[in-house]
This record gives structure tokens, C-alpha cells and sequence, in this order.
């Protein structure tokens, strides 16, 4: 059971030994999915990305905040795939611009709640829940602020001059994650590809900014690939493919509307989402999700460095360096080998050096 026995906070210079509830339940960052249905034919979309930025406004570089675009529910464009036309069919998309939110129902502006729901209507909702919350957060916000049941890391390897891309997604889950089939979708996703958007009335925009459009799907279901457990409630997923310098747009309606576009990998990402496989579309909700960009030998996660053993964990909370276990020594240092403060961190990736007996770690942790 991953039960948490007490909780070290590193302080360094002087480490200070704060007692937690004892066997409290471990839980982890969450990750949000706001999934996009667009097309390059639809008049009405050109505003949406405006205002998906609007409801995101001071996460746009947060890791944990997953932002895909298909290009489906509309007429097939030079950005269209097939796992977005077949989650567009799953998900009863009929018209765009149309979204959905962690694949969930939610009452944007009535008390009935809605599976797929307007972007206005969300960027709507998510100021005006600013109003009602205690804190004074957006929606957005008070997601981010929740916990989640499982955790999902990334490791990303990528070679530009051989396109050649390894992803290895894993994590663990705790005893009350109750995901009845936990699947796992990979998404390579291309930001900002400039290309022709209807505006209506005639009139084009052939300079518009198409943001996070899926180009590739890893993984080999559109609602993702079964994940196993080890006995310690652990997973480890690998996936690797050459990464295509154009993608032949799927045309489902048999109407050819775009062309094949490059594969512009430096503004590419991967997009991890853990949600459940289920039959229905009311049953596959996001249960966490992780992005990382398509760089040499990058890393992104909810909660980084999981522990060889039992022993000790370490994650970031608050912008501090957290240790959970009995260790000996730590230290704690910033891309550049430098040793760093365990508080008050700026944004970025930092390792730490834990040493227990004649055993020492070493952990990548990201402060975000």
C-alpha cells in the first residue's frame, strides 16, 4: 500500500522534521485536459483559441495544463487525424467550435451538466466561478489546486537528425484510485502551425495560429492503451517511432480540403493523458495528464522521482523540494550542477541527491 509513514520537509542548511498524520493516503498533483473541436473550414473557430487562452491565462507554460485541438466535428483539414475523427464520432461531436473538459460533465451555466459545452460558455464559466470560490480562483485554478489518485511522469528522448523519438510514461497509483479500465493516450502535438482559417463571408486567414493540433497518436487506441499495475501499484509505459516530416491529413467525408503540411518539431510536445476506458462517453474521465516538449532528452511530470525501493520519495510542493521516508543526507541542485536552496524555487528542473545508509538516489523534480 503506498502509505505515507511521516513527511521530511528539506530545508537546506538545516533540515527540519515535520510529522504528517500518520499512514495519511499519498495523492499527487493533477494534471487538466481541455480537448478542442475545431476545423480550419469553420468560421466560428477562429475566435476559440483566444479564448481557450483567456481560461488559461498564467498556465499557458504549465506542464500539467494539456491542450488539444482535433481537427474534427467539421469539414477534414490539413490538420486532421484519424483518432480525433474517431474520438469526435465516440464523443457525439455534431458541430464546432465545441470542447470538452477532463471528459467530464459539467454545469457550465445551468444546473444541467453537459459533456460538450461551448468555449465561450467555458471561459465564460471559468472567470465566473472566480466569484464564488474563497479563494478567489478560477475554475482553472481550483482544478489545478486539486489532488489526484494517480501520478503520471514522462521521460522524452528525441534525436532531431534521425527524427527518432522514445517516450517512456510512468507512475503510481493509490489505494483509493478506482479507474475501472485506466487507459493511457500519447499524443505528439504541433503548437502554433500557421496556416488558412475561414473567417466567414468569404474571407480567409491564411496566417492564423493553430495551436496544439494532434499530428500523431502513440498510442494505439484512440481511448488510449490499458495500463498494468505492478504489485506495488506502479507502471511503466514505452513507446518510440521516426518522427514523420509531413502527416497525411485523414479525409473522412472523401472531400480533399487540405494537403499534406510539415512536422515542425521544434514546436512539438507530447501530450500524456490518463482516463478510463470505457464504453460509454460519460465513462472516460481524466483522471491526470503531463505534456512535454519534443526536445533531446527531456523531462515533464506531475510528481518527478519515484524511489528505487520504499524507502523515500521526493516530489515538489509549493515550490519546495519534499522528501517522504528516512534519508541521511541531501542535496539539492539546478540544471547547471549548482547546489540550490530546497525553498522558495524558481520554475524549472532540479535533481536531489538523496543518500540512506550506503544507498544514494538521484531525482528529478519540477517546479512549475
Amino acid at each position: 500500500m503506498n502509505l505515507t509513514k511521516h513527511l521530511i520537509i528539506l530545508t537546506m542548511g538545516a533540515m527540519s522534521f515535520a510529522p504528517i498524520v500518520s499512514q495519511a493516503q499519498t495523492t499527487y498533483p493533477r494534471g487538466m485536459v481541455i480537448e478542442q473541436f475545431t476545423g480550419q473550414l469553420c468560421s466560428g473557430c477562429a475566435a476559440a483559441p483566444e479564448r481557450i487562452l483567456q481560461a488559461i491565462e498564467g498556465q499557458e507554460d504549465n506542464p500539467r495544463v494539456v491542450w488539444v485541438a482535433h481537427h474534427a466535428g467539421n469539414y477534414p483539414d490539413s490538420l486532421t487525424i484519424k483518432p480525433s475523427v474517431d474520438l469526435m464520432s465516440f464523443m457525439g461531436v455534431y458541430a464546432v467550435p465545441i470542447m470538452t473538459f477532463n471528459r467530464t460533465p459539467q454545469a457550465w451555466q445551468s444546473i444541467r451538466e453537459k459533456l460538450l459545452q461551448s468555449v465561450s460558455d467555458f471561459a465564460e464559466y471559468n472567470s465566473l466561478f472566480a466569484q464564488y470560490d474563497a479563494d478567489g480562483r478560477t475554475f482553472v485554478e481550483a482544478q489545478l489546486d486539486e489532488r489526484a489518485d494517480i501520478s503520471v511522469d514522462m521521460d522524452v528522448t528525441y534525436d532531431r537528425d534521425t527524427r527518432h523519438l522514445k517516450v517512456k510514461v510512468y507512475g503510481e497509483r493509490n489505494t483509493a484510485f478506482d479507474a475501472q479500465s485506466p487507459a493511457l493516450t500519447l499524443f505528439l502535438l504541433q503548437d502554433d502551425y500557421v496556416g488558412m482559417q475561414f473567417l466567414g463571408a468569404g474571407q480567409y486567414d491564411y496566417a492564423h495560429h493553430h495551436h496544439n493540433a494532434p499530428r500523431l497518436m502513440l498510442t494505439t487506441d484512440f481511448l488510449g492503451d490499458a495500463i498494468e499495475f505492478d504489485g506495488d501499484g506502479r507502471y511503466v509505459m514505452e513507446y518510440e517511432c521516426d518522427v514523420p516530416e509531413t502527416v497525411e491529413p485523414y479525409d473522412n467525408y472523401g472531400i480533399i480540403v487540405g494537403a499534406q503540411v510539415p512536422l515542425d518539431d521544434t514546436r512539438a510536445h507530447v501530450a500524456a493523458i490518463i482516463s478510463n476506458h470505457g464504453a460509454a462517453n460519460t465513462e472516460c474521465p481524466v483522471y491526470n495528464a503531463v505534456r512535454c516538449p519534443l526536445g533531446n532528452n527531456s523531462t515533464s511530470s506531475a510528481v518527478a522521482g519515484h524511489a528505487a525501493d520504499d524507502t523515500v520519495r521526493v516530489y515538489a510542493a509549493d515550490g519546495r523540494v519534499v522528501i517522504e521516508g528516512e534519508y541521511d543526507r541531501c542535496t539539492v541542485y539546478d540544471t547547471s550542477g549548482r547546489i540550490a536552496d530546497g525553498e522558495n524555487l524558481s520554475r524549472g528542473l532540479y535533481l536531489v541527491r538523496v543518500t540512506a545508509g550506503d544507498a544514494t538516489q538521484t531525482h528529478k523534480v519540477l517546479i512549475d
